[in-house]
């Protein structure tokens, strides 16, 4: 959901490239762990943009867990 969220925005302004401080908020969001907030455990949410594409990336880690996880996934704008 949280990838979801940040693609979402791309689609409705039609540009892979978003403001400083969607981002800014978004990754807040991304590693909020209060309640009800949906962040996860030491996460980091980054984007990179080329052209009118943008990879996602989303890292986490659990506590206790010996690796860190992480979900990536790509949008092409038309």
């Amino acid at each position: 959901m949280l990838a979801n969220e940040l693609i979402s925005e791309m689609w409705l302004r039609r540009t892979p490239s978003l403001p400083a401080e969607f981002k800014t908020a978004w990754r807040a969001k991304v590693a909020d762990m209060g309640p009800n907030k949906g962040g996860l455990p030491n996460g980091d949410g980054n984007y990179q943009v080329t052209g009118r594409q943008a990879d996602v990336t989303i890292t986490w880690q659990s506590p206790g867990a010996a690796a860190q996880s992480k979900l990536t996934t790509r949008v092409v704008l038309p």
